[in-house]
C-alpha cells in the first residue's frame, strides 16, 4: 500500500490508486479470513467459527469504524506443550489487520466526493 500511494504521488497519476488499494483491500479479507483444514477461522482467536474480519467491500470499509468489521475473540489460541505448560501460538485477526485497513479507510475516505 505504501508504494502504491507514493508511486502515485511521485508520479503525480492517482488513477489505479483506487483500484490498487481495492485489491490489497480483497487478498488482505481473504487472509484475515482463511481457514485451516478444519473450517476454523485462524485468526478468529476464540472465536474459531465466525468470520473474524467482516467488510466485504472497501466502501464498506469507509463506512463504519475500523473495529467493528474485527469479530475475532479475545482470546489467542494455545496448545499444551507439558505438565500445565501452555504456549500461545494464536494471532488474532485484528492484531495483524487493523493498521492496514484504517489506511486503506484513510485512502477511501479521501478518495469519496464531499457530501452534497
Amino acid at each position: 500500500m505504501k508504494q502504491a500511494i507514493t508511486t502515485a504521488a511521485g508520479n503525480g497519476d492517482g488513477t489505479r490508486l483506487m483500484t490498487t488499494a481495492g485489491d490489497i483491500f480483497q487478498q488482505a479479507s481473504a487472509i484475515l479470513n482463511s481457514t485451516d483444514a478444519n473450517g476454523n477461522y485462524i485468526y478468529g482467536g476464540g472465536q474459531g467459527n465466525s468470520q473474524p474480519f467482516t467488510a466485504t467491500s472497501l466502501s464498506d470499509l469507509a463506512s463504519g469504524s475500523v473495529s467493528s468489521f474485527f469479530q475475532n475473540g479475545s482470546s489467542k489460541k494455545s496448545v499444551m506443550v507439558g505438565d500445565g505448560e501452555s504456549v500461545q501460538i494464536g494471532v488474532l485477526a485484528s492484531d495483524i489487520g487493523t493498521q492496514l485497513m484504517t489506511a486503506l479507510q484513510n485512502l477511501a475516505n479521501a478518495d469519496a466526493p464531499p457530501a452534497a
